[in-house]
């Protein structure tokens, strides 16, 4: 069985991987990145120029976020000692250009992480891909991206999974318009052979925003989903 809905107008290829920007010297004494676990209470991370008050669980990047060909410093922190597992994170951007981007990123139970940083939209500049959570059926990572004026949250996508009988993925494709596929199998026969019902919702750019363009139901039969559908491919 399977279903189509409206036709998104880039043709299907392979994801792209690049790499994040060279590290440069517009910062010199930037802050470093902490190491820190799941639950972790964020202690405080050393006193810095560029953070305006304490910070705890923070990451540091060098990128160019606002495509202008320089590496920007990228932080994402929030306050020291949380507790309740409910982090607020904030992700901010110091302009290699002057000034600064800011984003919250919404509440979460992990301590939120940097986890790529990709140009997967076809305007210059990287998108950075923020881990926000973690649940039983799956991990969501937010996409980051800036729309010129301001940094926005252009959407988020589940990836693997604990569940025995749901696994989830995304994939990013380059073209005109670049898409992200967003990948959901759910078990429906625990016979051999095992029968998974495969959803895929194709969300295309518009500007700095993810729109969804097409969905596609199929199924797929074997003991696991294909791994290059199940967790992150950008």
């Amino acid at each position: 069985m399977s279903g189509l809905g409206v036709v998104c107008l880039a043709g299907w290829v392979g994801a792209v991987a690049l790499p994040a920007a060279a590290a440069g010297r517009s910062f010199p004494g930037g802050p470093r990145s902490q190491h820190f676990r799941y639950g972790s209470s964020c202690p405080a991370a050393p006193a810095n120029r560029y953070l305006a008050g304490p910070a705890g669980c923070l990451s540091a990047r060098l990128a160019d976020v606002d495509g202008d060909g320089r590496p920007d410093l990228v932080l994402l922190y929030t306050r020291p000692n949380v507790k309740h597992f409910r982090y607020r994170f904030t992700l901010k951007v110091y302009r290699a250009s002057g000034g600064t981007l800011v984003a919250h990123i919404p509440v979460g139970d992990i301590p939120a992480t940097i986890e790529r940083l990709r140009d997967v939209n076809n305007r210059r500049g990287v998108e950075v891909f923020v881990h926000e959570v973690h649940i039983s059926t799956a991990e969501l990572m937010g996409i980051y991206t800036f729309d010129g004026k301001k940094l926005r949250r252009a959407g988020a996508f589940s990836y693997g999974g604990y569940d025995a009988g749901l696994k989830f993925g995304f994939t990013c494709h380059r073209g005109t318009p670049a898409t992200i596929v967003q990948d959901q199998f759910s078990l429906s026969s625990l016979k051999a052979p095992h029968i998974w019902h495969h959803l895929a919702r194709t969300y295309h750019w518009a500007g700095a925003t993810l729109k969804q363009c097409a969905s596609r139901t199929t199924i797929f039969k074997g003991s696991s989903p294909p791994r290059s559908q199940v967790g992150v491919h950008c």
